[in-house]
């Protein structure tokens, strides 16, 4: 696990080096273990090719540097992640007559593409963003992994590319400029978060999840490699279905153990990071070191059910309590670490987390991807129910549907975001609801100005061939949600902590067989993940197969009441706020006033418009620095 950057450029090498530098060190928490650069020019000679890396090192800890280079520096990497089933490549390719003069599996990699070309993406499992320089084509190849675990960022500027992992990279490069995208503001306002490929930065995009690109002085394109499957149910739900789910989860989490540092579990006390501590001790055969997170007040903590795994399996446990100080002590340079608005209030939390860990282990192990992956969260049964209620309804019954929400008390909020969903036909906008910020006439009403011209989110992978609506959601899910969330925050919080995350969840062998299993291995009535839950049955204790599906639950609503009114407030309120030009203060006022009298609970709206206007003043705060050095 690693911090990449680079760029090509008309400059020349002294001035390209020193760009450069500034670009790795902005990233040296990804990889403080050790830093390289590279640099060679075109065969035209019009362009310097910058490839710079930090290390953070995992496998083969003495030859494992980077940028690495294979036949006689035809082919140099700079590359970010891990690839599980390197043992099984290097040997594949060691039968095809390749050589070897490292243990990493970055060499395995950089030979897989030098043997294979792009072909060698479908043959990885792993988490990964690399850039390769091959001096023969003249070509600078990028790729993301499937799943978007590991990020890559670019920028294009004339006929130039600059990339690296994060936005701390990108702005120490002279081209980089501070314009916000008000289109991707806008889509902020309705989703929580910006969905595919753009920022909230103009001209700033990440290669895609399962897509690779290609840049030379002829030009760039980009190319998709990977499709998440349909569920097409091609086996039947019995106990050899069951046990097979076992065996390839288990296989996920064996590979996800190879490692030559110390490694260890994030553990929530909820199945699905019980089922990995649980599996990790099976294979093993020795204590796992856990990892929990949790708050003074005991109605939000949940580290009893924790402790309930930690005391089965014999775990060296670790456990923290997190106050409102500790989120205002941390709030701003996480949300610049993030590089991205802190949309989800458990970020703050995973900070903490990743840096506890990070006393004990280098490598931890997490539970992210199980709800997309098994249908775990009340919404997938909740869509199925609305796709249905919809198909025999007229439209004009959905308007007056969806407002009844508004009205409702807090203790009724999961109805509540039902029938907000329920309000809304077009599929999109019904995804938008579920875990968004505001419905596309809520967001226009609180900024009508950003929404005059506005272009909603366009998803690039609907397909026309009778898919089921759950097949429908995993998949959007899977492909968008995911990666501009969870695998986003997790990226970056374990890696301000220079940690490595690992996720057996997310494996592409696994996803391909749970894409085989017919719709009762999802959902039990409204219990999602029952594959899960059998397969685990033995080995997790009841109490936690019992637990209803509950969210890391922050209680920022009462926060924002207490200790972070006042400077919630002077984010939202002030005349130095960033984004208070686009609302309409009327209708901000009003959100504001009944969170404060307790009319309603706004915490995600404002949580949401305060972590969007840090992330504004620090990109502001690290531009203008740039420019005044």
């Amino acid at each position: 696990m690693c911090g990449i950057a680079g760029f090509t450029s008309p400059r020349s090498t002294s001035e390209c080096r020193n760009i450069l530098q500034r670009m790795t060190d902005a990233i040296a928490h990804r990889g403080p273990d050790g830093q390289g650069h590279f640099f060679t020019d075109t065969d035209s000679e019009n362009s310097t090719i910058a490839l710079g890396h930090r290390r953070l090192s995992i496998i083969d800890l003495a030859a494992g540097a980077q940028p690495f280079h294979i036949d006689d520096e035809r082919y140099s990497i700079t590359y970010n992640g891990e690839i599980y089933n390197y043992v099984e490549l290097r040997e594949d390719l060691r039968m095809l007559g390749e050589h070897f003069e490292t243990q990493s599996d970055t060499e395995v990699l950089l030979r897989a593409f030098a043997h294979w070309g792009a072909d060698c993406l479908n043959r990885l499992r792993g988490m990964f963003s690399f850039a390769i320089w091959d001096k023969q084509k003249q070509e600078l190849f990028m790729a993301r992994d499937p799943f978007g675990k590991k990020p890559l960022l670019y920028f294009r500027t004339d006929q130039h590319i600059v990339f690296g992992s994060e936005f701390a990279s990108l702005v120490e490069h002279p081209d980089f400029e501070n314009s916000l995208n008000e289109n991707a503001l806008a889509q902020y306002l309705i989703w929580k978060y910006v969905p595919g490929e753009n920022t909230l930065v103009d001209g700033v995009a990440e290669i895609p999840p399962g897509h690779f690109a290609i840049w030379s002085e002829r030009g760039f394109t980009i190319h998709k490699y990977y499709t998440i499957p349909d569920q097409e149910s091609l086996r039947d739900m019995n106990d050899d279905t069951v046990a097979e789910f076992r065996e390839e989860l288990s296989e996920a989490v064996r590979l996800r153990l190879r490692s030559d540092v110390p490694l260890g579990a994030f553990l929530s006390g909820g199945l699905d990071s019980s089922a990995l501590v649980a599996l990790m001790t099976e294979i093993s055969g020795k204590p796992v070191k856990t990892f929990s997170i949790g708050f003074e007040d005991a109605e939000y903590s949940e580290t009893w059910a924790a402790r309930l795994v930690a005391e089965k399996y014999n775990s060296d446990h670790h456990e923290l309590n997190i106050t409102p100080d500790d989120y205002l002590s941390q709030i701003e340079p996480i949300t610049w670490q993030r590089g991205a608005p802190l949309s989800e209030m458990a970020d703050v939390p995973l900070h903490y987390l990743s840096h506890l860990a990070a006393k004990h282990v280098k490598v931890v192990l997490s539970g992210e991807g199980s709800d997309e992956l098994l249908a775990g969260y009340p919404k997938y049964w909740g869509d199925n129910y609305i796709h249905n209620y919809q198909r025999f309804t007229p439209a004009p019954l959905d308007g007056a549907i969806g407002m009844i929400h508004k009205n409702l008390p807090y203790k009724m909020r999961r109805l509540g975001v039902m029938l907000r969903a329920a309000g809304q036909r077009d599929f999109l906008d019904r995804q938008a609801s579920w875990f968004g910020l505001l419905t596309p006439k809520d967001a226009a009403t609180l900024a009508p100005d950003l929404f005059a011209n506005y272009q909603p989110f366009v998803w690039d992978d609907e397909r026309d061939n009778g898919e089921s609506n759950l097949s429908r959601v995993l998949r959007f899910d899977k492909s968008v949600w995911l990666p501009g969330t969870l695998l986003e925050r997790g990226d970056r919080m374990t890696m301000a902590a220079s940690i490595e995350g690992r996720m057996p969840f997310m494996d592409t062998k696994l996803c391909e067989f749970v894409a085989t299993l017919p719709p009762t291995a999802f959902l039990d009535g409204r219990v999602g993940k029952n594959i899960l839950r059998l397969a685990m049955k033995d080995a997790v204790p009841q109490a936690v197969l019992d637990r209803p599906k509950s969210g890391f639950k922050v209680p920022i609503q009462k926060w924002l009441r207490g200790q972070l009114k006042d400077y919630a407030h002077e984010l939202l309120f002030s005349n130095n706020s960033k984004s208070g030009a686009y609302y309409d203060r009327a209708v901000l006022h009003k959100i504001w006033i009944e969170h404060q009298s307790q009319k309603h609970n706004h915490e995600k709206q404002l949580w949401s418009l305060m972590s969007l206007e840090i992330f504004l003043r620090k990109l502001g705060d690290h531009t203008t620095t740039k420019v005044a050095a």
